[in-house]
């Protein structure tokens, strides 16, 4: 192993028995497809096992310093701590961007600081550490990890889904109780490269379309549009869309 290799196993406080299981874990799929790299392997399957396990292990640990809590404010704290965005963050702090192997498509485009590439490299890692250090280490680092964030009260305003950043619950919620309907999702372009893939969505309720919203994935796409139309709705002018009819 590097040196780099050396720095990342000190900071997560375990030699791998089995280093090419970390080799794996840092190893995006471009840098496989790099001339001479031919024979690396890749951390998507890494990154499958990791992300099951990063949800047990936040599950567990929410359950175990908030034992009073409700299950659906168990469900928004959860999905508030294993997204992309929160994910990143902990491999920013891990390093893990000074230590992937990318291609080159990917090095030439900031590949080291997309959110996407890095909350997938955790995760492998989080995989990687369950299969040579086992699930009580994950599991007590993963709690090391989040500490702060799983401590946070879990009042009804911290946890609704708008503050934990589940728009798409918060417009659905919104939705029913004023209006008596469900939003509706539409895939409305998806364009560039399948590692560079842009999505864009518009959200209707009842007839009237009241946002798009654009995102690197189906899922971040569907929340911005949400968000943005969450604040049509909320703005002074916004009125009332009919049940299948007109606004």
């Amino acid at each position: 192993m590097t040196e780099l290799h050396a720095g990342l196993e000190a900071r997560l406080r375990h030699v791998f028995a089995n280093p090419r299981l970390l080799e794996q874990a840092l190893t995006h799929k471009s840098f496989c497809g790099d001339p001479g790299h031919e024979g690396a392997v890749h951390n998507e399957k890494l990154e499958f096992l990791g992300d099951a396990v990063v949800d047990l292990a936040v599950a567990t640990l929410l359950m175990r310093h908030h034992p009073e809590a409700a299950e659906g404010v168990l469900t928004r704290r959860r999905a508030a701590l294993v997204n992309q965005g929160t994910l990143a963050t902990k491999a920013l702090g891990l390093g893990l961007d000074t230590v992937l192997r990318l291609g080159n498509s990917e090095e030439c485009s900031d590949g080291r600081t997309k959110p996407s590439l890095l909350s997938d490299a955790f995760e492998a890692v989080l995989g990687a550490l369950y299969l040579d250090a086992g699930w009580e280490f994950v599991l007590g680092l993963v709690e090391e990890l989040f500490l702060e964030d799983l401590c946070e009260g879990t009042e009804h305003d911290a946890c609704s889904p708008e503050a934990l950043g589940d728009y798409k619950s918060a417009l659905q919620e919104l939705t029913q109780a004023a209006y008596r309907c469900l939003p509706v999702y539409t895939l409305q372009a998806q364009r560039g490269p399948e590692h560079l893939q842009l999505f864009a969505y518009e959200v209707r309720v009842g007839d009237r379309v009241l946002a798009t919203g654009e995102g690197n994935s189906k899922k971040r796409a569907q929340q911005e549009a949400a968000r943005a139309a969450l604040e049509v709705l909320r703005s002074p002018a916004a009125g009332a869309p009919d049940e299948g009819g007109d606004p």
